[in-house]
């Protein structure tokens, strides 16, 4: 079977569904040798903290940063011609027009439920998502909660073409970083002392302003040695302005945002907190949030239903998101941090060898199923 992988998110920033592809490659390549795979991707660069796996690298050239045109353009022409193959598509949308079958992952629904960007764009990404359901032969959703969604969206008949396969962590945040790098990443950054700490892409529904207002009242209530250090790129629709809310609240230097980190010293950052603050909306998994159980962290979140799900019984849930309820949430994490052994057993609830396996398994039905009685 020839596994013919959309590596296009290893051209931009490694972030969420960078780093998913990159353990579910690094499973793939180490346990499953049979098979052969091609990354298909847009250039040959390499991002930090991503392996340079033992794979066929095809690159398809394309200048613009449309990655949508890439896909749906020239993907196609070469994907077509290539005999016994399944493609593998981790980031919402495939090409419409390939002719072998696929599997397709969605990491979350938000596009339908909140406007993450112009009205016209958000428009377009809706329907080539639904487009993209229908062609797939099957679809990985990253938590039951996520399964659910797509079940109410595109209708209980679809239930047996979605799977669960969980998110996990990866192992470079099971472990702690030496005294000297912590301390040489805060310097970087211009962090002195503890602080509390929020990281992930920023958008209106993980309501950046509220944790600002819960900090402004932690350092009413004398918490005055306390900082926010907050890592993030700023999407929020319509934009929040970090800045001039903690001058307004009188806290501007106590409050560190920093668009982006390298995953090293990300892991820093995690294992350097006081607690981990998430609150969001909507999540299809909240990668986050294990991330800072792995390192060991007190987690403050949002009550949603895909939080309770995944991390009962390793954080503290703030079900009211009103600066006052997180900010006692805050406090209480501050106070009374779980116990090393509650987090290790959330922690070991996700590994990428389960989730991995999960997948492959999947395309290699969807293979059978395609190619049976062929010769």
């Amino acid at each position: 079977m020839n596994i013919i992988v959309e590596g296009s998110v290893f051209d931009e920033r490694a972030t969420g569904v960078a780093r998913f592809l990159n353990n579910i490659l690094t499973v793939w390549t180490a346990q499953y040798k049979k098979y052969s795979y091609y990354v298909m991707k847009r250039s040959n660069i390499l991002l930090p903290g991503m392996k340079d796996y033992s794979v066929n690298k095809v690159i398809i050239p394309w200048i613009s940063k449309r990655n949508i045109m890439w896909q749906q353009l020239l993907v196609p022409r070469l994907v077509n011609d290539m005999q016994n193959a399944v493609y593998f598509a981790p980031n919402y949308t495939l090409p419409l027009g390939i002719n072998i079958p696929a599997v397709l992952v969605i990491h979350d629904v938000s596009f339908f439920r909140y406007r993450q960007s112009g009205y016209f764009k958000n428009l377009f990404l809706k329907v080539l998502i639904r487009l993209s359901f229908r062609k797939a032969d099957a679809c990985i959703a990253v938590s039951q909660f996520i399964k659910d969604e797509l079940i109410a969206l595109f209708g209980s008949k679809e239930e047996s073409k979605i799977h669960v396969a969980y998110n996990a962590c990866e192992t470079i945040f099971h472990s702690n970083p030496d005294r000297e790098f912590k301390e040489s990443v805060k310097q970087k950054y211009g962090i002195s002392g503890q602080y509390i700490f929020n990281a992930g892409l920023m958008f209106t529904r993980r309501h950046p302003e509220v944790l600002l207002r819960a900090f402004h009242d932690l350092v009413k209530r004398k918490e005055e040695k306390l900082l926010l250090v907050m890592v993030g790129e700023n999407r929020t629709v319509p934009y929040c302005d970090i800045e001039k809310i903690s001058i307004e609240l009188g806290v501007k230097e106590k409050v560190v945002w920093i668009p982006f980190v390298p995953e090293e010293e990300l892991k820093a950052l995690y294992s350097g907190c006081e607690v981990f603050v998430y609150l969001s909306d909507y999540e299809g998994f909240g990668l986050p949030v294990l991330e800072a159980i792995a390192a060991g962290k007190m987690a403050v979140c949002s009550g949603i239903k895909v939080f309770h799900e995944l991390f009962e019984g390793a954080c503290i849930f703030a079900n009211d998101l009103q600066p006052t309820v997180v900010s006692d949430a805050i406090s209480s994490a501050l106070k009374e941090p779980l116990s090393k052994e509650q987090l290790k057993s959330c922690l070991s609830r996700y590994n990428w060898e389960s989730s991995g396996t999960i997948i492959i398994r999947l395309m290699e039905e969807v293979h059978q199923n395609k190619y049976a009685g062929r010769k």
